[in-house]
């Protein structure tokens, strides 16, 4: 008997296409932990790692805070899906390479994964898909003191929760939020607002990690963990990324005052590039998405929804493409397939303004 692929039905399920604002995406957090008893990940042997292995994916997947969870064994999973899961759930790079035994636990709502074995024996990830995160956090949390019930974390009165990384233990707690900023960026006013507002305890990057902001998206981090108390981490992110959205949502309330001609000019040029583009890159393609998704919101495009934007947004990406084709896309024909299905999946749209 043949089993549906699980991150297929994943992406098919996503959560995306749930957001609730067109500026606030997403919001995330990571909790990093490792057990007192044993080794940190990069100095175990493999029957340490094998036992705290199956330990603690046992513990997640009878876990009552986790919408049936699955276990998934890293080496096992193909490299399009590790993609897929990293695109998916706006990770970084750096649980992608673990030196010991490690594992995946994957929750069914897409909202919740758990690296076990990665850089530290247990990474708690969550995300929303709305501007609210109380319920990605309490999510973790739960999780958290769930755990914290039968394993004992590696903890330090002086620097707090120990993590393989020295700057990320304290708290080891990583908030982020998700932006959508055209306007701020496309009308040269970004830099101008975080010199006025970016609290020195936050940084700023972009999906690449860097400050090169691909398809508009600004990315509210904490810079630090030590020192800190949670609750002074949460605040000082949603202060900074309220008010960069209060900034945006202003400048388009004057643009569907006084269209600027510039701002129109590119939302139209990018209906023609990717309703006629016989090969686009990724970087392009999402640069072109983010104006239609901001046209969408201003008024200004009719036919499809801002969470159909948002599932192109992700669609669009290396992962994603390939879990979707039936066979595996050649890496010279990844820019042909995304353009043909972002000329499909625009065909609905039409510029009113």
């Amino acid at each position: 008997m043949t089993h549906p692929n699980p991150f297929l039905q994943l992406k098919k399920n996503s959560f995306w296409e749930k957001s609730d604002t067109p500026v606030w995406i997403a919001s995330s957090f990571f909790l990093q932990r490792n057990l007192a008893s044993d080794p940190f990940p990069h100095k175990m042997d493999s029957g340490n790692s094998q036992r705290i292995l199956g330990a603690l994916k046992q513990s997640l997947l009878s876990s009552e805070y986790l919408e049936n969870p699955q276990f998934f064994e890293f080496d096992a999973i193909k490299t399009t899906e590790k993609e897929f899961l990293l695109e998916h759930f706006l990770t970084t790079y750096e649980s992608q390479n673990p030196e010991c035994k490690s594992g995946l636990v994957i929750d069914k709502s897409g909202t919740f994964l758990a690296m076990i074995n990665g850089e530290d024996h247990l990474v708690l990830h969550s995300i929303e898909a709305h501007s609210g995160w109380k319920e990605a956090w309490k999510k973790l949390v739960d999780i958290e003191d769930y755990l914290a019930k039968n394993y004992t974390f590696a903890y330090s009165n002086k620097f707090g929760y120990l993590t393989s990384q020295l700057a990320n233990s304290g708290t080891a707690l990583t908030v982020q939020a998700f932006l959508h900023l055209p306007c701020l960026i496309e009308l040269d006013q970004l830099d101008e607002v975080l010199i006025k507002d970016l609290d020195e305890e936050v940084q700023v990057n972009g999906l690449s990690g860097t400050y090169d902001f691909i398809g508009d998206i600004v990315i509210i981090e904490n810079r630090f963990t030590i020192g800190l108390t949670e609750d002074h981490i949460l605040e000082a992110v949603h202060k900074t990324a309220t008010k960069l959205v209060a900034h945006e949502k202003e400048l388009r309330t004057q643009l569907k005052e006084t269209p600027d001609a510039l701002i129109v000019d590119k939302i139209s040029r990018a209906i023609g590039l990717l309703k006629h583009s016989y090969q686009i890159d990724t970087k392009e393609a999402l640069s072109a998405i983010s104006f239609i998704k901001l046209g969408v919101d201003l008024g200004w495009i009719e036919g499809l929804t801002d969470q159909d934007m948002n599932k192109i947004f992700f669609e669009v990406r290396r992962g994603h493409l390939s879990l979707s084709s039936k066979e595996e896309i050649p890496q010279e024909k990844l820019a042909q397939k995304r353009a043909e299905f972002l000329q499909s999946a625009l065909k609905p749209i039409t510029m009113n303004l």
